[in-house]
């Protein structure tokens, strides 16, 4: 590592520094005006003497030789240099494959391409060169580690071939991170003992959908080279179902729904999607999905017994990949969720807010809920208990709530609690910013008016139809909420952490959800009272709430979802007293016994089909837990990530610009003795130069401006 010039020869242009000081050698001479009386018979005769005489401005000629000492530097290219192997590349060359066996490399003939990428670089590895290969998608699976010293070359690369013509490919997405990861922890942290260059071949389609979410800071060390072969698919056309659900309703209804999202480029309309349930077609429906977007649709179905539900719901298309147009579900009748009313009882009130919440709750055998009615001062009680407290809170007092009360509020939503909060036109608007609304991205600016009046009113003109709450409000019979009147409601700023789902027609909030810690709230800027809104009678008002618990865990969810290429934990399955338990695999007849230790020493139940995973313990008659298993629906999104910037995302240099070639930083260039350029520093150079121009610039016309000097 050092200091070094691409083109030292030209320090040659150094030698100009003598032109400023020869110049500042010779000069006119300053001559002194003297006063004559007449210049009538004098000849004008120009006579100009150049004389040769101590320099007068030092600073002057230093600035103009640093100036040019500059140039040449500049010229010469200066860099900093860094070698591209670590210490240590002394050995033979280690080649470790890495080959991408998820199911969007099933576009075309892309994955038979890769295998012949694959093929490539294990017979262009030289005599001596050592070669590993693993597949991966979601999970990385190491096939032949390095152990060519031990077999024998030609006995390893043939196995290697031998395995890279048997890889299939997977129902798994792509985690490159996690093959990179392991692919490290083998070829360099491993024990193997081999030292030596180390060159990583990752074959792919490079999907941004393997990408990590979130920035990791996790990169190849540099002492591994990352070569990224990408292969070049056809264009895909590809439609999926990327999320799915279920809910149930009081008469013991179902509602089962779906997410059909269009990657192509165009329009897809009269797309058919069938609903199956316990094996039997119970609806399809057509729908229509725009360019690059999602359409929802779901249908109602009657169930002939209550207890458990399974089925599919699929995607009649003819697309590149079939493997993600199916969605598999399952539901199990929950317990029953609690909502906890806090209200303060006031036996003033004809028509209190919690009576309408209650009325629309009712404690019977065949509904969701179940409601109990506290007061204020019970609430550090009921949200301190280390088990049942509520699944949702509906504040609905007619005196604002505490500061104390709101923090364990929010404690409580923190946890993972749900909370409804209506609002009283008693409150003042700074009083619920320093309550309510203290550390929520809300802001409470004002009622909108001093005295409700009925012949004055907003309607609520907006809703967000894509939102779970609104979703089964879709269709022109059930869409329309402009009956409801509001005759006062708070006006709130929401900023971009929270999200508004309805709109008065005057653009304020009406519905706001926001998302705290583990839990949610739902903000209604209204309130429960008829002088408000007619809101509580209205026919809206109790599918409405019904929909918000729902959406805030109240709801009946489906059975637990999983997804191809996770592993289920030991804990997560049954088994009787023995420690056995019985599972019946996605797409499989066999029921298959299983022991908790042998479980827990295979590190958990690798899921590596879609379908149904059918649980039980040993010897019951009945299936205790049936989960759905489901591919990554965003597999099949063919967004693509240059090979460029996947290296500067995942690995730190050295990176291989061609396979077998020279390594170095992609986007960066090498010098002549194989070395990274690490830092350019030419624009610097020139920089200073123009702040160096800039300063002489500036110190002439201080020149200019002073009196002369006598000449002696």
């Amino acid at each position: 590592m050092g200091f070094a010039f691409a083109a030292p020869f030209l320090f040659a242009g150094l030698g100009l520094l003598i032109g400023p000081y020869i110049i500042h050698q010779i000069r006119r001479p300053e001559r002194e005006p003297v006063k004559f009386s007449s210049l009538l018979f004098i000849p004008n005769i120009q006579k100009e003497v150049i004389e040769r005489k101590r320099i007068q401005h030092i600073l002057l000629m230093l600035m103009r030789m640093a100036a040019l000492a500059l140039l040449a530097i500049a010229f010469t290219r200066p860099y900093w240099k860094a070698p591209a192997m670590a210490s240590g590349n002394e050995g033979p060359i280690r080649h470790f494959v890495l080959l991408d066996t998820s199911y969007s490399m099933g576009v075309g003939d892309s994955f038979a391409k890769a295998k012949a990428e694959a093929l490539s670089v294990v017979a262009s590895a030289k005599d001596g060169e050592l070669v590993g290969f693993m597949s991966f998608g979601q999970i990385p699976h190491i096939q032949a580690p390095f152990n060519g010293a031990a077999q024998g070359e030609k006995i390893q690369r043939d196995e290697i071939q031998r395995f890279i013509n048997a890889a299939t490919l997977t129902a798994e997405a792509t985690d490159y991170q996690r093959a990179l990861e392991t692919a490290y922890r083998h070829t360099v942290q491993g024990s193997d003992g081999l030292e030596g260059r180390l060159i990583i071949h990752l074959i792919s389609d490079f999907r941004k959908n393997g990408m990590p979410e979130k920035v990791t800071g996790w990169k190849l060390p540099q002492q591994v080279e990352l070569n990224p072969i990408s292969i070049q698919s056809p264009k895909m056309e590809n439609l999926s179902i990327t999320d799915s659900g279920l809910r149930r309703y009081p008469n013991g209804d179902v509602r089962v729904m779906a997410k059909v999202r269009n990657w192509t480029d165009e329009d897809q309309s009269d797309l058919l999607v069938r609903f199956v349930i316990d094996g039997e077609e119970v609806a399809n429906n057509t729908i229509k999905v725009k360019a690059g977007s999602a359409t929802q649709t779901s249908c109602r179905y009657t169930p002939i017994q209550a207890e458990q539900l399974e089925g599919s719901i699929v995607l009649e298309v003819d697309d590149d990949l079939e493997i993600d147009n199916t969605r598999f579900f399952s539901w199990q009748l929950p317990r029953k969720r609690s909502v906890a009313v806090v209200s303060d009882f006031d036996p003033g009130l004809r028509w209190p807010a919690h009576v309408f919440f209650t009325n629309a709750l009712p404690n019977e055998q065949d509904t969701a809920w179940t409601t109990d009615l506290y007061p204020p001062q019970e609430l550090r009680a009921l949200l301190a208990a280390d088990f049942g407290r509520p699944d949702v809170v509906i504040l609905a007092t007619e005196t604002i709530p505490t500061q104390p009360q709101m923090a364990q509020l929010n404690d409580y939503v923190q946890q993972g609690g749900s909370l409804v909060v209506t609002m009283n036109p008693d409150w003042a608007p700074d009083m619920i910013n320093a309550s309510i609304f203290a550390g929520l991205p809300l802001e409470a600016t004002g009622w909108k008016h001093d005295t409700p009046r009925e012949t004055r009113y907003e309607l609520m003109s907006w809703v967000d139809l894509t939102h779970p709450i609104f979703v089964p409000f879709n269709g022109t019979k059930f869409n329309d909420f402009s009956m409801l009147r509001f005759f006062n409601y708070l006006e709130v700023k929401a900023n971009e952490d929270a999200n508004v789902i309805a709109e008065y027609e005057s653009e304020d909030p009406a519905i706001v959800d926001i998302t705290s810690g583990e839990g949610k709230i739902i903000v209604w800027s209204f309130g429960m009272q008829l002088t408000q809104s007619n809101m509580p009678k209205h026919a809206r008002f109790v599918p409405l709430l019904y929909e918000t618990l729902w959406y805030l865990g109240g709801q009946d969810t489906p059975g637990a979802t999983h997804f191809v290429g996770e592993s289920i934990d030991s804990n997560s399955l049954a088994y009787n007293e023995d420690g056995q338990g019985e599972i019946q695999l996605p797409e499989t007849e066999d029921i298959q016994v299983i022991r908790a230790e042998e479980i827990q020493r295979q590190s958990g139940l690798y899921l590596e089909r879609p379908g149904l995973l059918k649980i039980r313990r040993a010897s019951a008659e009945a299936w205790a837990r049936m989960e759905a298993v489901n591919v990554h629906g965003e597999e099949g999104n063919d967004s693509a990530i240059d090979t460029t910037e996947f290296s500067m995302k995942l690995a730190a240099a050295p990176m291989v610009e061609d396979t077998n070639a020279m390594a170095g930083v992609v986007g960066s260039k090498m010098d002549k003795d194989g070395n990274v350029m690490e830092t350019e520093y030419g624009p610097t150079v020139l920089g200073l130069i123009v702040l160096l121009l800039l300063f002489e610039s500036v110190y002439m016309t201080f020149l200019s401006r002073r009196p002369p000097t006598p000449s002696s």
